[in-house]
């Protein structure tokens, strides 16, 4: 299995998007047996798409991704761990223990810290779709004014 994680100060990149960095990893029997750093050519997500397709990546690590960005490479059969916050290697090895995703490396300010489904998989797995909108505080504080009902102003 071949697995990337988007890399950023030996720290996961906070946002996928943007990121140009990836540490690809194959993983044999549980361990790592190979890995090495790629670099995207750019922004784009063509690019990045691109690049996780040519590297036959089946698993990506990362932060915050764009929901477009995330369907495509789920097209592609690229399972996404996403709102992965951490050190590299923190991460590497909470992964190969099976313990990803995992509260104590959601990213900070995500409310997906109280949520275990956060990876997205073509294949519907358990935890196969990305949690759509936001935490509960944020739809409760959108949600506050809208659908009230206003009291008529009557011209007071």
């Amino acid at each position: 299995m071949r697995i990337a994680i988007s890399v950023w100060n030996e720290r996961i990149a906070p946002v996928f998007d943007v990121s140009r960095q990836l540490m690809v990893a194959d993983i044999e029997n549980g361990v790592v047996a190979a890995r090495r750093v790629e670099h995207f050519a750019g922004d784009q997500p063509v690019h990045k798409t691109t690049k996780l397709s040519e590297l036959n990546v089946q698993v990506l690590i990362c932060g915050a991704i764009s929901q477009p960005l995330a369907e495509v490479l789920s097209i592609y059969g690229i399972i996404i761990i996403p709102f992965i916050a951490g050190d590299i290697e923190e991460v590497l090895t909470a992964y190969l223990g099976g313990k990803l995703p995992h509260p104590s490396f959601a990213m900070p300010g995500c409310c997906r810290r109280r949520r275990g489904n956060i990876n997205i998989s073509k294949s519907g797995a358990p935890g196969g779709q990305m949690p759509g909108g936001r935490c509960r505080a944020a739809k409760k504080r959108r949600g506050s004014a809208q659908g009230r009902k206003m009291a008529p102003n009557n011209g007071h």
